[in-house]
This record gives structure tokens, sequence and C-alpha cells, in this order.
């Protein structure tokens, strides 16, 4: 009977290409031959021959495209509707290389290997990570980049749920990184305006130090130490509101815990504190220009240079010299024996200009008011000081008619000033704007002595600069120093002492018309010529370098109209051993208010 080849001997053939397919017992053989199992006949024994069967190729293994029955027919091991087809990664065999079925190894087109498959390599895996032949699940700590991960065991999220990517790590999303931006692909350094608190940062882009040297934080915001707010306290973790206790200049504050406004409102600051406006100030000074300008000063009249603020001292231009030492105006020093100061030169135009301008003009509103009335000023004078600019130049210039203290009003006198017009040998130092008739500038007068100034407006302008009008026994003091000398220049060790004459002109002091300026000459002979600023006589300053003798004569505040001989001008004589009141004689019981040789200084305790 005819027999076939098994299946067993055909995998076998397959298997052994280079060895014939030989059948034993399967092969047909003749009947006449079954008995003897030795016969010679050519269809015996020996090689197989091409295959009869119509559905096998003639010699399997089978070529791509050949008749098959099953599989182990074909070389592709893939035999589909009796044909041999090429291998594929999608065949359901393992074949062509693939580590399992239909994946890994070499084949185009072959996925990776699920986690559990055979593998040779972590190339041959969805996770890259093979092990013991078996591909493995990703980890966070396989040394391989798998799963969602962007970088090496870094970055995505599930099934490693890796760390954060660093510095110059591969990202997708800023999301992937280690508080630090992502762009470009990859995790960039940490910066101040990257929106993430990272760097040593305390909070988002603010606090810490290097690497991103970021803002100091708000209150509110997280920090370690006070350097980490930006000028407020550190307060368990917290920048804290700022106050006026924290020791720390912050809000509007000028200076450590003192000027400004809300939110802190800080008291006023003391002197050579930071300022930034004069309401900054315990004095309410700040000095605008000067070698103190942006600090709290003493006095509100000489907070700017300029005439009359600056330009006091040494100055011998003005008398042929060349040596030229300008001092602030408003400079004291000590009387002997106290702690009472004196302002070392007399007041100038220029501080009284500066007292009108910084009131609006309305001295009557400052002395009337609870909080700055001046101490032992009485209601009745109030109509003595100005109310508006326009007053106040009234006041300060040639003539106060219909003044309200003129006890003496006539058509010969109607004014209450004496000797401050501008006829020929009259005038006053305060430059009036609407004045018709004056000669010189407000920048020439401004530095010169102010004269022509009531009793009670010196009052309140003392202690609206932060002082009072001296005694007449304080000035004696300065005068004689201490009452130890005849005159100021008497002092032990001064270079200028000497004799003294009434009848001559001194370089200590200006006695006789010692002084002229501007100009070689008066002009139209008005008296302002020869006042000077204050401080040019510098020989005749006393032992504390307060220049008391000479210029004008000077109120004290004693009482009402009190004035002190401390000699001036026009020659006036006196030793200051007492005072005097304007008012007496009689011929000057209608000018109360003023003199062309008449001015104040103030005292500070």
């Amino acid at each position: 009977m005819i027999r076939f080849v098994s299946a067993r001997a055909v995998l076998a053939c397959v298997i052994l290409v280079a060895a014939a397919c030989a059948p034993a017992e399967d092969t047909p053989l003749d009947a006449s031959n079954e008995g003897d199992g030795g016969s010679n006949d050519p269809g015996g024994g020996g090689d197989a021959g091409p295959s009869s069967d119509p559905d096998r190729c003639a010699a399997p293994p089978c070529a791509e495209g050949d008749r098959c029955k099953d599989d182990v027919d074909c070389a592709s091991g893939v035999c589909r509707e009796r044909i041999c087809m090429p291998a594929s990664a999608g065949d359901g065999t393992q074949n062509a290389g693939e580590t399992d079925v239909d994946c890994g190894g070499p084949p185009a087109g072959a996925p990776r290997c699920s986690d559990g498959k055979k593998c040779l390599a972590g190339s041959d895996c969805q996770s890259v990570s093979c092990s013991g032949g078996v591909c493995q699940p990703p980890t966070s700590g396989d040394g391989i980049k798998n799963g969602t991960e962007t970088d090496i065991d870094c970055g995505g999220g599930a099934p490693t749920n890796a760390r954060r990517c660093e510095t110059g790590e591969l990202c997708v999303e800023t999301g992937d990184c280690d508080k630090v931006e992502c762009a470009g692909g990859i995790c960039q350094p940490p910066t101040k305006s990257d929106g993430i608190k990272n760097g040593t940062e305390t909070d988002i882009d603010c606090g810490g130090g290097a690497p991103t040297n970021a803002a100091r934080c708000a209150s509110g915001k997280s920090c370690v130490e006070t350097s980490d707010c930006d000028k407020v306290r550190c307060t368990d973790g917290l920048c804290q509101p700022a106050t006026n206790g924290d020791g720390i200049k912050n809000g509007t504050e000028s200076d450590v815990d003192c000027g400004g406004g809300a939110p802190t409102n800080a008291a006023r600051c003391e002197l050579d504190k930071t300022c930034d406006a004069h309401g900054d100030c315990a004095s309410g000074a700040c000095a605008i220009g000067g070698p103190k300008a942006g600090l709290c000063v003493p006095f509100k009249s000489c907070v700017t240079t300029g005439g009359g603020l600056s330009t006091c001292g040494r100055d011998d231009r003005e008398r042929g010299g060349n040596t030229v030492a300008h001092e602030s105006c408003c400079d004291v020093a000590p009387i002997a024996g106290g702690t009472v100061k004196l302002n070392r030169f007399a007041i100038t135009a220029g501080r009284m200009r500066a007292f009108i301008e910084r009131t609006g003009g309305n001295v009557r509103g400052y002395v009337q008011a609870a909080a700055t009335k001046p101490a032992g000023w009485q209601s009745a004078w109030d109509v003595l000081v100005p109310s508006s600019v326009a007053e106040a130049e009234i006041m300060l210039g040639a003539y106060w008619n219909g003044a309200p203290n003129d006890p003496n009003q006539t058509a010969e006198s109607p004014h209450s000033k004496r000797s401050c017009g501008n006829a020929n040998y009259n005038g006053h130092t305060y430059w009036v704007s609407s004045e018709t008739g004056q000669v010189y500038t407000r920048a020439e007068l401004d530095p010169k002595v102010l004269n022509c100034v009531g009793w009670h407006l010196v009052n309140a302008f003392c202690a609206w600069d932060g002082g009072r009008m001296p005694t007449a026994a304080e000035l004696r003091n300065a005068f004689t120093n201490g009452n130890t000398t005849t005159w100021p220049w008497g002092y032990a060790g001064s270079a200028y002492n000497g004799a003294y004459s009434s009848t001559a002109q001194d370089v200590r002091l200006n006695h006789r018309y010692n002084y002229g300026y501007p100009g070689a000459t008066p002009a139209t002979n008005r008296i302002t010529w020869w006042l000077s600023p204050p401080g040019r006589f510098w020989q005749g300053w006393n032992a504390n370098k307060i220049e008391i003798a000479g210029n004008v004569l000077e109120w004290t505040g004693d009482q009402p109209y009190n004035f002190a001989w401390n000699m001036s001008f026009e020659n006036h004589e006196g030793t200051m051993n007492s005072g005097g009141d304007w008012r007496t004689p009689n011929d000057r019981s209608d000018v109360p208010n003023g003199y062309y040789a008449l001015g104040a200084r103030c005292a500070y305790p």
C-alpha cells in the first residue's frame, strides 16, 4: 500500500537541510519485494525523490509562495491557506530572529516585547530592561530611560514615578524638572524670574542668595531669616509687615523707624537722620543742599544753600582780600557757664525769607495753632505778625502805615518804622517783590543781616526755628566771654586783642561804616550798602566764634521791644552793661516795629 512521510520526518528534514529526506518503512514498496527487505529495486531505498503530494512543494522546506499543508512545510514557518508566507511581526509565530512570539529581535517592524516576554537584550523590551532572558518592568532605579521617564530614571510619571530631573537633563514639560523650568526639551538652571521657588529661594522668585540672587521677599512671603525679606523682619518663617519698631528702614520711613507716614506711621527723625522731606524730621528741617543734604538739621531757616543761608562767615573778597570761608548762617555756639547756645551770626534777610515762604506768609496762623504757639505768646500780639506774604512784605519793608501797635500815628510820622524807606540814607535789607525804588537785588540783599524787623516777628521766627529770643544777660555773656573780658576779642590767647577806639574804624567789627557792598560806593547813598552779611568781621568773634559786636543792635526776649546795645554799623556805642526799651525815649514811641540798625539772633536750649 502507499505510505506518506510523517510530519515529524518532514520537520526533521527542515532542521537537517543538508541531509536527504529518505523514507524508511513509509516509503512505497513494490508488492513483489515486500517481504525480502533487501531488494536492490531502484525504488526500494536511498534518498527520497520529489514530493508527489500536490499540496506540498516538491522539496520541503518550501519557499515563500510554494504550496504547503502546515507551518512545518515552510522555511518561514508560516503556512497560510496552503501557501508559504513571509515571516512577519504579526504572524503569531516566533520566527525570523524574534525573541518571543511576534516581538523582540532584529526583524524590521517587530515591536518590543512587553514585561515577562523572552529577550536577549534590553532593546528587545518595551521597558528596555532585559534580565535573566525576560523583559523586566521599568523602575525608577534601573539606570534606563523607560516608562514615561524623560531622561534616565527621572521625569514623567507612572509607572516608574521617578524623581524630577535636574538642570541639564531631558524633559517634556516643566513638571518633569526638579523646581526648574523646562525649555527646549532641557531642564534649565534656576532663575529669579522663572515663577518657581528654586535655588536657595525661600519663596517663588524671592529670598535666598546664589544661584538666582532673587529679590527680597515681600510681607507674607516665606523666609528663613530677615535677610530674605524686603526690609521687614522674618518671624516664624514669614516676612512680617513693616512696623515702626522693627529696627529696619521700611514702609515709607526715611531712616530706621522714623520719618515717612503710613504704613508704619513712625516718629519724626532726630538730627542727622536721613530725611526725604521736612516732615520727616522732629525739627521740621530736612537739609536740601549743603554738606548735610538729605539729613535732619536743627534749623528750618537754613535747609538749602544760597543767599543768607550758607553765606555767613569770612569772605575777605568784599574788603579787598582773597580768603573765603563761608558757613551756615544757622550755626550755633555755646555761651560760657551753661548749656544755652546762640546763633553765631545775626539773622539774615535770607533766613527770614525762608520763614515767610515756608509758612506762606501766614505767621499769624502759626502762632495761633496750639501745637506751634510760642511759649509766652499773648493773643494780643497776633495782629503784629503777618497772615499773608503781602502783609509780611509790609512788616519787613519800607513802612508799616497804620500799624496796630503804633501809639503815635501822625501826618508827620504815619508809619511805625524808623529809617527803613528807600530814600537816601534809609533802607531795609528784606527784598520786597512789589516795592518800587529798590536798587539792590534779592541775591544781593538776602545774605545781609536782617534789619527793620519787629520784635514780635522775631519772637515767632525763633520759635519756628526751634529756639527762642535770647535774654540780654545771654547776649552780654557772649559779648564778654562769660563776664571775663570787656570786648568779645579780649579773651586770653586771642591774636586780635588790643585797644579799641569808638571814634575810629576797627577791622574787628562793622562799627563806623567799615563795610560796603556791592560796588565801590553805595547806590544813591542807600544805607543798606553799609550793612554786612553776618560773620564778615572774623577778627572780632568771641572765644566761641560768635560774632556778637557790631553790624546791628539786637532785640532781646526779656520783654517786648527790649534790645541790647551791642554796637552797630552806625557807630552805636555800647558795652552791654544795660539793655533798652525801643519805645523810650519819646522820639521812638511811634516806631516800635523796626529800625535800620536793629536786628536779632536766636537762642537754643
